[in-house]
């Protein structure tokens, strides 16, 4: 598994933005990874790339070379190169579980992020061949709060878990928790597709544009995370729509960005198979709507917590 984690310390890499009733203290548009630290767990790859001529086999020695054309994320930070940013394989000949992962590492003072509120946004492609191959199910994880190096996904949770942090999948391959978030080693929520009360927030953030309803396949997707210190919640948007709202005390420390397959099965598609993320910006105040608005509330979001014991 491989991910990035990051320490926002005063004076880091970034762009500090004054006199502003929100200030974006740190942006990166992923043209270089030199604001991070990245661990990569055997069989998974990353670099930066531009993702609008995708060759996995160029790039990572996976499949046969065909390209995959990407557009441009739709939050580029301001300087940045265009369609460049980084590109994740996983699972690529092993067939080993966990060893397919993307998890991050931690680079320094966490105390930077201890805020009374921050909100942390990027945005994520997660590839999948057409029609979905077998083994298609992989997934973009992300994270605040984390405090240690070691690898972190849905395959090692038990062991591994720190901070609050989660994951959506592919083409919901899941069914029951195609995405889910944790504080450390405990489940707090998790959201199915294909489970009565669950699919409104879905239905909602994702079009039907790959052969599987309402998943985020294939698509730009808008991760939001907006965390709350004063009331103790992380909020968790996808395409501006609103998934989780959890109370959790695991929000100082390095912000992970990742990409995992948790199987044990190689996919059947490897030319097609990959995530990207751009466009990471940072604020010190949540400027998303508040969580439990009225419009997810008609939408069903009153059922959208499924705690776990």
């Amino acid at each position: 598994m491989t991910v990035f984690t990051r320490a926002m310390a005063c004076g880091a890499a970034g762009v500090l933005v004054a006199g502003s009733a929100s200030a974006q203290f740190f942006t990166d548009g992923l043209d270089d990874l030199t604001a991070w630290t990245v661990a990569n767990q055997a069989d998974a790859q990353s670099a930066v790339s531009d993702y609008s001529a995708v060759d996995l086999n160029a790039l990572f020695g996976v499949g046969t070379g065909t390209v995959v054309n990407i557009p441009e994320a739709p939050n580029m930070v301001a300087g940045s190169g265009a369609t460049t940013g980084a590109i994740f394989v996983a699972n690529t000949s092993a067939g080993a579980g966990s060893a397919a992962n993307l998890i991050g590492a931690v680079a320094g003072d966490n105390a930077d992020l201890n805020l009374p509120e921050y909100q942390v946004q990027f945005d994520m492609w997660l590839n999948v061949a057409v029609p979905i191959p077998g083994g298609g199910t992989e997934q973009g994880l992300w994270g605040v709060g984390r405090t240690t190096t070691a690898a972190l996904g849905r395959n090692n949770r038990a062991a591994d878990g720190d901070g609050t942090w989660g994951w959506i999948a592919t083409e919901n391959g899941y069914g029951t928790e195609d995405t889910a978030v944790f504080e450390g080693t405990t489940e707090l929520a998790d959201l199915g597709d294909t489970q009565a009360g669950e699919d409104a927030p879905f239905n909602a953030a994702f079009t039907t544009n790959f052969g599987v309803n309402n998943a985020p396949g294939n698509s730009w997707v808008t991760v939001t995370l907006a965390v709350d210190n004063a009331n103790g919640t992380v909020g968790v948007w996808y395409n501006g729509v609103e998934f989780f709202n959890v109370a959790t005390a695991a929000t100082a420390g390095d912000v992970m960005l990742g990409y995992e397959d948790p199987f044990g099965s190689i996919s059947a598609g490897p030319d097609f198979q990959f995530g990207v993320i751009d466009n990471v910006i940072i604020d010190d105040q949540i400027t998303i709507p508040e969580p439990a608005t009225a419009a997810l509330l008609g939408l069903g979001g009153l059922a959208m917590l499924r705690r776990r014991v």
